[in-house]
């Protein structure tokens, strides 16, 4: 049995290991995940960090904590070690004592001893090597600068912690949440907060068109300019005024991302050029007077002009190149609805001397107007008087 001196030395050696590594575990577990996390803040500040990179973030920090936390249960729950053990630590930290030591520890345990060795003596040598061993301070043998890093590190991701809880405890804690849940779509917090944008937009094929861009009442930063890129053309920027950015984009003829940013907030729009609903064709159904006795007539509508007898009831029936949304008609300062069908669009039968210039404008399914408006003259022509004619005298 070693003596109480030598006993208590070791005693004090592993209650310092007990203390170091207890710090070494608890500090690097907690270290990787709050790294983890403060990696996840700073990669949420330049883009939206898909939801396999924050999972592998998890991942790694979880990680890091199981195996600081499996290393410190190996050695002191499941495996503890014995006095041999420490013996080789205390001569590994504290090469001065060689291997006197262990030496000492093993004739204590009476470990491997030839069967005619005196216990006498083996008593006296250790009693020798314990009173060489009380100018030694075992506990000076635990490496320190281990745990003293661990613990700066600790402290330091602290701070930077407190510091974001106080100043932008709305991105932080949002953070957290896409670091605790990293495949939910829990959307990300930006400091700029915009309007809604359309995931994809439908302009005019080879027209200029305007995307505007607003910022909301909740946002917490305002930046100057915005700036938006189509494809790999050339950047485009545009100041912020009264909470507003307006791009003027030029003319696009296949479609492709229109990539939009202002300031921490990145959007992408789909662009999809289509050409302007065209008029197919217009026709006009007449209605003759009642006089005449003769069944109604219809006719295509050529250069935008139709001729009528005088007191007939004309409609006119128009087909365009896409399924229309609306159609506005307007003759002289009067207006009507219109019979709306698929891409065909029909008036109401309408008086001739109530006509003269019929202007159509009609916007298509994609939001879409004509390019122009289409204007159909109604020309009301006099009935000619009878004259007689006789054949064949």
């Amino acid at each position: 049995m070693l003596p109480e001196s030598l006993q208590g030395n070791l005693k004090a050696f592993e209650k310092r290991l007990f203390m170091a590594e207890s710090i070494v575990s608890v500090c690097g577990g907690l270290l990787g995940i709050l790294v983890s996390i403060l990696v996840l803040f700073v990669s949420d500040r330049f883009w939206d960090t898909p939801a396999l990179v924050r999972f592998l973030l998890t991942l790694a920090g979880c990680l890091v904590f199981g195996f600081a936390a499996s290393c410190w249960a190996r050695y002191w729950l499941v495996r503890r070690r014995d006095s041999k053990a420490l013996a080789k630590m205390v001569q590994r930290g504290m090469s001065g004592i060689g291997d006197r030591l262990l030496g000492a520890v093993e004739l204590a345990e009476g470990e491997n001893l030839p069967e005619n060795v005196s216990p006498a003596l083996c008593k006296a040598a250790i009693d020798q090597v314990a009173e060489e061993m009380k100018g030694y301070d075992f506990r000076s043998a635990v490496e320190g600068r281990k745990s003293r890093l661990l613990s700066l590190g600790m402290l330091l991701c602290a701070v930077l912690i407190s510091g974001l809880v106080v100043f932008t405890p709305s991105a932080f804690w949002n953070s957290l949440n896409r670091w605790g849940k990293p495949v939910s779509a829990v959307p990300r917090y930006t400091f700029v907060s915009i309007e809604d944008l359309p995931s994809q937009l439908i302009v005019p094929h080879g027209e200029t068109f305007r995307i505007d861009i607003s910022l909301t009442k909740l946002t917490a930063w305002r930046p100057d300019n915005a700036f938006c890129r189509f494809e790999d053309q050339p950047a485009i920027e545009a100041a912020v005024v009264d909470g507003v950015a307006a791009f003027d984009l030029p003319g696009q003829v296949a479609e492709g991302d229109l990539h939009i940013t202002l300031g921490d907030v990145k959007r992408n729009v789909r662009i999809l050029p289509v050409f302007r609903p065209e008029l197919v064709e217009m026709r006009a159904e007449i209605e003759m007077p009642a006089y005449l006795g003769y069944s109604g007539m219809e006719k295509k509508v050529e250069s935008g002009t139709c001729e009528m007898l005088a007191g007939s009831r004309i409609k006119l029936i128009g087909k365009v190149s896409r399924d229309l949304a609306a159609v506005d008609f307007m003759s002289g300062e009067a207006s009507a609805a219109l019979e709306l069908s698929g891409n065909r669009f029909a008036t109401e039968f309408l008086e001739s001397s109530a006509v003269s210039n019929c202007v159509f404008r009609w916007r298509d399914v994609y939001d879409l107007e004509s390019r122009q408006p289409y204007t159909v003259r109604c020309v009301e022509v006099k009935d000619m008087p009878p004259v007689v004619e006789c054949r064949g005298i």
